[in-house]
């Protein structure tokens, strides 16, 4: 049971302790060390590595497809996807958009053979304009008649995606989103998910547009498309635009859809959000500073600590995405402190002349002693 004054000698950890946790939720509130959590998620995810379900293709592009001087490009877009509509592919993504339109007899070309397929989508991009949402989508001379999905992507400041919406609504209208269309998932724009990059980059059937056409021009090859979902979009490359993903610095921006398929397939990452392990570690140092003996102190600061540790490995086996810099800084600052007030009161106990106890030492000896029968001192 504590008493009064064991109360009194706890308050200073526990203001420290308040301290510590005000900053810690101020950090956590302007997400200060939000991306130097993606860097723990980054490790994990190479940590763990697993096959793709090899349901979802990618074809690059090897050229600017968009490009309405290009109009064989469209032309031989149109080709591959009425080819790939022949093969038994089960839906086709065109992850470029036609912006500007080409001449009207490619892109009639091109509106049409999507239109006949019954299986093309086209994916625009969610674009903030001033106070406005708006479309990054193909003209209508293309795209009309043919289903749109929406790509709407947070990157952080290392240049990571980690999380990607159900659903998109510019407008009043509202969109699929690529991923969730690609894993054949529905749901609402409030609706998110978190991105596990644990599927393996290089496990993901991927053929550049040459091959993809050698492939459909071959019976035999053209079966390697059926029953498949094909995402078409650009290649990474120099000058381009591109996607990060942990352990690749340059991949195909296609590919964020697709691994955000892939881990709709096999369940999204279950993020624990940085208050929880804060409050959590709160509630043991509380606990800790409130003890009476040195020992119980310590223990509930190791096990405070242990938490840390503790989350990471959960995180490995059972598939959470935590949130912890928060917490390492809470404990950081409340260890700091504890420091710095033991140097303190530990200081003046020894005479720096002498080297005998202080007057204080024996105080606080004597406090301790409390309650304890008294000993007798003889002294000659």
């Amino acid at each position: 049971m504590m008493t009064g004054e064991s109360f009194l000698l706890a308050k200073p950890r526990i203001g420290q302790l308040a301290i510590a946790f005000a900053i810690a939720v101020l950090i956590g509130v302007l997400g200060i060390v939000a991306p130097l959590n993606g860097v723990i998620w980054a490790g994990q995810s190479r940590a763990l590595q697993h096959q793709a379900s090899g349901k979802i293709v990618f074809i690059g592009a090897d050229s600017d497809i968009a490009d309405p001087a290009q109009a064989g490009d469209r032309a031989k877009l149109a080709d591959m996807i009425a080819r790939l509509t022949a093969a038994g592919a089960r839906r086709i993504f065109v992850d470029i958009p036609f912006e500007q339109p080409g001449p009207p007899h490619a892109d009639a070309l091109l509106n049409a053979a999507a239109r006949q397929s019954g299986r093309t989508v086209f994916v625009a991009r969610y674009a903030t304009r001033g106070l406005s949402d708006s479309l990054i989508a193909s003209a209508p001379s293309v795209a009309r008649g043919v289903p749109t999905v929406v790509r709407k992507e947070w990157i952080d400041r290392l240049g990571y995606t980690w999380s990607a919406p159900m659903a998109v609504q510019v407008g009043g209208t509202t969109y699929p989103s690529f991923p969730a269309a690609l894993a054949g998932r529905r749901g609402t724009p409030d609706e998110t998910f978190n991105i596990d990059y644990s599927t393996s980059y290089s496990s993901v059937p991927s053929f550049t547009a040459g091959e993809a056409r050698q492939l459909l021009a071959d019976p035999p090859g053209a079966r390697s498309f059926a029953g498949k979902t094909v995402v078409i979009g650009r290649l990474a490359r120099r000058g381009a635009a591109f996607a990060v993903i942990p352990g690749i610095a340059m991949v195909p921006e296609s590919y964020i859809g697709i691994l955000g398929a892939e881990t709709l397939r096999h369940g999204p990452l279950r993020r624990v959000a940085w208050y929880f392990t804060v409050s959590l570690i709160a509630a043991i140092l509380a606990l800790a500073c409130l003890a009476r003996q040195p020992w119980q102190r310590r223990s509930g600061y190791a096990a405070a600590v242990a938490v840390i540790p503790a989350m990471l490995l959960a995180s490995v086996l059972i598939g959470l995405a935590a949130e912890l810099w928060e917490s390492v800084a809470f404990l950081t600052v409340f260890g700091a402190m504890r420091l710095v007030d033991r140097f303190h009161r530990r200081a003046p106990l020894v005479n720096s002349l002498s080297g005998l106890p202080t007057f204080d030492k024996l105080e606080r000896d004597l406090a301790r002693l409390r309650g304890r029968p008294p000993a007798l001192v003889v002294a000659k």
